[in-house]
């Protein structure tokens, strides 16, 4: 309480000492971001699952860390509060972890994915050289993450029996919420045109919803394994719940993906 009492304070402080300077402006950047924090998000396994001497190790890891483009609009009511909406698109990096299955695998994720980030922007305002800080929520409104399996499935029916098969998801989420701030730093270039460059730190979860099977495929010859894993009854799509999952039936147990970022963005602002 005593926290939001002081930042309080201090807007109203900055809204009422300073000279008016209301503008519009937009801006574009690009970044690469870690994912950071690392939450548990598998395991690696150094035999078969159900292997006596197999030793499993923890992994970490996050969705969000990679390549990422900026594209926001705003407004400065003074020369040191003013609002933002800005667009994120996150080229997600690949992450791995142990398939936990008998006869065990590697599974290969990644995200492609649009976000709405809007935020309240305070500046020190001036000449030359500004410093800022901008706090807000971050919302996905487009993308999913893409799954790889490399496996072995015993129960294809092939001329030779088991077989090495790869297996392409695509797994959507349940709508969320998360919080993105940055701090950075502006140098001005022209009347209206300025260089800047910011740290920025998201924090997502988001619960998965549903995996559609898109493309198997025998590792073997290259041929297309979707009609064998149907014959087989193998789900091709599975919904995630919370309760009760059951493979056969197509449901899995739901799990919350995390898209933690911590990383730099450099960018160009215009003043209008």
């Amino acid at each position: 309480m005593k926290t939001k009492l002081v930042i309080l304070i201090i807007a109203l402080w900055l809204g009422f000492n300073t000279s008016p300077a209301q503008n519009f402006y937009g801006s574009f950047s690009a970044g690469y971001g870690l994912g950071i924090p690392q939450p548990l998000v598998g395991y690696d396994y150094d035999g078969t699952v159900f292997d006596a001497n197999n030793r499993v190790n923890n992994r970490y890891g996050s969705f969000g860390a990679g390549f990422n483009l900026n594209l926001a609009g705003g407004y400065m009511f003074t020369e040191n509060i003013g609002v933002e909406l800005g667009f994120n698109y996150l080229f997600g990096s690949k992450t791995e972890k142990d398939l936990f299955i008998p006869t065990g695998g590697l599974r290969t994720e990644y995200t492609r994915q649009l976000r709405v980030m809007p935020s309240i922007i305070f500046s020190t305002g001036g000449e030359g050289v500004r410093a800022y800080l901008k706090a807000g929520l971050i919302m996905p409104v487009l993308g999913k993450v893409f799954a790889t399996d490399n496996t072995i499935f015993p129960v294809v029916a092939t001329p030779q029996g088991s077989t090495s098969i790869e297996l392409e998801f695509e797994v959507s989420g349940n709508p969320s919420v998360g919080y993105q701030g940055a701090i950075g730093v502006m140098f001005p270039l022209g009347d209206k045109l300025h260089l800047f460059g910011e740290i920025q730190h998201v924090s997502l979860l988001i619960k998965n919803k549903e995996a559609t099977l898109t493309k198997a495929t025998f590792k073997s010859n290259g041929q297309d394994a979707l009609a064998a894993l149907r014959a087989n009854e193998f789900p091709t799509t599975v919904k995630y719940v919370d309760n009760d999952p059951d493979i056969a039936r197509g449901t899995a147990r739901a799990e919350r993906y995390p898209f933690h970022n911590l990383g730099l963005n450099v960018g160009i602002r215009m003043n209008f």
